[in-house]
């Protein structure tokens, strides 16, 4: 057994369950384009065209097939180039990244997903073509592309729920901490034999920059030194080391704020804050402080007349949508 087939046939067992498993049908985006993430976004967009964009990338986020298995970044890229999904050719400017549509296919047709469709397209939403996948049963009316579910506006609701996700999550994310590390280091590959792929059944992921040099798992470091277990902190350069009390009290002090800004942006919400699960895209719902309190004497007093029964009930009552 070749050491990949483990990872693929992992892969293969995620994807068969969603297939098989649902009547309905999913589009889910295989390969997100760099230039389609948030915190890609020119820096001198304007303050609407900036708000509309991130709506988008936020409704194209849900249907990626990263965020359903729960990697980051590095996890997903090591998953895809052990799947041999990727071929990595290095260049004179750096690295590139090509997904290997027809690659793709086989493994649909070798995994048994019959009737599961691959497509490559292009959207208004996207900056390039991407690929994509078709799992589910195709009923009446079910969408004959990506670019008809994007348009049909069902992404504003989010897609039906998956049946044991998180169970499917963790078989994912266990076989991929045991891809050796060396087998992200570039192909050699040739122009030659990257044209057999089929150009247009490639995209091109990061053009003209070294996708290797930093692959590495959650907890290490980077070549730089940093720590990527955190990634938003680390973007921040917030000093995750909480032993020293000045990070300690600047972390308390930073979710603070967050609950403050989120408790401004909807009040109606009363004592709850959403929040996504770490290193998920499933939002839960916690309870903090009560609003309005022109200090702490005076919330204080609320909190002895009246206890926080009730909103912990209507947190608890809460559908979560994971």
């Amino acid at each position: 057994m070749h050491p990949n087939d483990k990872v693929t046939d992992v892969l293969g067992s995620f994807l068969r369950e969603i297939h098989l498993g649902r009547r309905d049908s999913r589009w889910l985006l295989l390969l997100e384009n760099e230039e389609d993430k948030t915190e890609n976004l020119p820096k001198d967009m304007d303050l609407s065209a900036m708000k509309e964009r991130q709506n988008q990338i936020a409704l194209l986020g849900r249907m990626s097939l990263q965020r359903m298995v729960g990697l980051d970044d590095n996890e997903y890229f090591l998953l895809l180039k052990d799947c041999r999904f990727l071929t990595v050719k290095r260049n004179r400017y750096g690295e590139k990244v090509h997904f290997k549509g027809e690659v793709f296919k086989r493994f649909l047709v070798d995994q048994g997903l019959d009737g599961a469709e691959h497509d490559r397209t292009d959207h208004a939403w996207l900056t390039k073509k991407c690929h994509f996948v078709l799992l589910g049963g195709k009923e009446p009316g079910y969408f004959k592309s990506a670019v008809e579910q994007i348009d049909s506006g069902v992404l504003e609701s989010g897609l039906p729920r998956i049946h044991n996700l998180l169970g499917m999550q963790r078989d994912i994310q266990a076989a991929v901490r045991k891809i050796p590390m060396d087998s992200v280091s570039s192909d050699e590959s040739s122009d030659e034999e990257l044209a057999e792929d089929n150009d247009e059944e490639c995209a091109e992921v990061n053009a003209a920059t070294d996708c290797t040099k930093n692959i590495t798992r959650n907890g290490d470091a980077k070549s730089d030194g940093s720590n990527v277990e955190f990634p938003i902190l680390n973007k921040f350069q917030i000093d995750t080391d909480l032993s020293k009390i000045e990070n300690a009290n600047f972390v308390k002090d930073l979710i603070g704020e967050c609950f403050a800004l989120q408790s401004r942006y909807n009040p109606k919400k009363k004592a709850t804050n959403e929040y996504r699960r770490y290193k998920s895209t499933i939002t839960s719902y916690c309870v903090s402080l009560p609003k309005g309190h022109k200090n702490d004497a005076a919330f204080d007093r609320y909190h002895l007349r009246i206890p926080y029964i009730q909103d912990f009930i209507d947190v608890m009552s809460r559908r979560d949508d994971g």
